[in-house]
């Protein structure tokens, strides 16, 4: 009583989608985190509270971009 072919397709698109939303989300964390290293890399104390906030974002990203995906490959 295993699953069908079709079950084993759609499992395997939907962990395909899963594995690329996280690597875009991945690509924008990197975006992300060159932008700050160049806006604030002289001065880390001018960034205070913004600093904190892009870390937030570059750690949340991935999960965001994983989670995005695999709901849209369920339509």
């Amino acid at each position: 009583m295993g699953r069908s072919d079709g079950g084993r397709r759609v499992l395997a698109l939907m962990l395909a989608t899963t594995l690329g939303g996280s690597a875009l989300g991945m690509l924008a964390a990197a975006g992300l985190v060159r932008v700050g290293n160049w806006r604030y890399d002289a001065d880390r104390r001018a960034c205070d509270v913004l600093c904190w906030t892009l870390g937030a974002v570059v750690v949340a990203l991935p999960g965001v971009g994983a989670t995005v995906l695999y709901n849209e490959s369920r339509r």
